[in-house]
């Protein structure tokens, strides 16, 4: 926006961070105050709200003509007031790893909530790409079942599908609803068509809803039981 642009000029050494730099990223409107990290502090602005940190400069880039943070960077700081959503969507849409995510975390070593973010992203680690998922990764990994890969890319009936968990040894892979599950009819659909395309293929799916995931002992003697045969 204009009002973007403005703001950037009249600092053109700072950049914009945390929630506004998300919203750049995921290509949301961007709200006031516009969040902008500085070197030095700097005099107030309406509608702005401006941090004095000094930042390594690979941590920025310019993105149409407006400096701001890597999208790792930011998905990392909002981490400790988001429960990491906004990086669970860079995720989803490829804009960023989380071992990118970690490595930003790491210098943000003694800023505000980082013991909430340090928590936060170590549940990250795993590349989840919803709240549900990051419930399944820890119940797998509470119970010490390993072997899995999180949204792996499987070519399938010449089309590229992602599974939620897929043991590829044992070509069994776990789909978890979360909150938002059959929001709209083609989504439903679509999930069907992809379970039927891996079932073809001879891949075995289970699936778990968001309440099913409050029974640990349920999904983890689902698993087992499609695990049997190996050390699970």
């Amino acid at each position: 926006s204009l009002w973007l642009r403005a703001v950037c000029a009249w600092a053109p050494h700072a950049a914009v961070h945390t929630r506004s730099a998300v919203a750049l990223w995921l290509g949301e409107p961007v709200q006031r105050p516009l969040e902008l990290v500085n070197a030095r502090a700097l005099r107030p602005c309406p509608g702005v709200r401006i941090v004095a940190r000094v930042l390594s400069p690979e941590l920025v880039v310019e993105r149409a003509g407006v400096r701001v943070v890597t999208p790792a960077y930011a998905f990392a700081e909002v981490a400790a007031t988001d429960d990491g959503r906004a990086a669970e969507r860079g995720f989803r849409q490829r804009l960023v790893t989380p071992e990118q995510v970690l490595a930003a975390g790491r210098q943000l070593v003694g800023t505000s909530g980082n013991v909430v973010r340090s928590r936060v992203l170590a549940e990250l680690a795993t590349n989840p790409w919803s709240a549900a998922e990051r419930r399944l990764h820890a119940l797998l990994g509470g119970a010490h079942i390993d072997g899995w890969v999180a949204n792996a890319r499987i070519r399938v009936g010449g089309r590229l599908v992602v599974g939620d968990v897929l043991f590829a040894e044992e070509r069994l892979i776990l789909e978890v609803d979360g909150f938002e599950y059959h929001s709209a009819a083609g989504d439903f659909q679509h999930d069907w068509e992809r379970q039927n395309l891996l079932t073809l293929a001879g891949y075995r799916v289970l699936r778990f809803t968001w309440d099913q995931l409050e029974h640990p002992d349920y999904v983890l003697g689902q698993v087992r039981r499609a695990l049997r045969g190996r050390n699970a």
